[in-house]
């Protein structure tokens, strides 16, 4: 498994988002950018475990 297929699992999230919500021009982009970077994420061939640390940032919540 790649080490960037995080990126893949957020992008399903946020397409499953804006079907929820009735945003079907974001979904598409969504799903069309998806579909670019999937072979690309695929070919990582890094079986060796990462230890990494992500960085938070702070942002005020606001209701869509």
């Amino acid at each position: 498994m790649s080490r960037h297929a995080w990126i893949s699992a957020v992008l399903d999230d946020m397409i499953d988002y804006a079907l929820r919500n009735e945003l079907a021009e974001v979904r598409n982009e969504l799903s069309r950018t998806a579909d670019r970077l999937a072979p690309i994420l695929d070919r990582e061939d890094d079986t060796e475990p990462v230890d990494a640390v992500c960085d938070v940032i702070a942002m005020p919540a606001t209701r869509a």
